[in-house]
């Protein structure tokens, strides 16, 4: 796994609370139940990730 580059660049640039509550969803299951990361869809195409609880 040497040679793996980025696609494309990762931006902390807000919290994930001021993105709302609507349209997160876990886009896989974990053996934990899943309950580890949340994803959502932009309006301008990006992708945004939070850790759920």
């Amino acid at each position: 796994m040497k040679n793996i580059k980025p696609r494309a660049r990762v931006y902390n640039g807000m919290p994930a609370r001021e993105l709302g509550s609507e349209g997160w969803h876990k886009p896989w299951s974990g053996g934990n139940g899943g309950n580890c990361l949340e994803a959502m869809k932009l309006a301008d195409g990006r992708t945004a990730v939070r850790q759920s609880t």
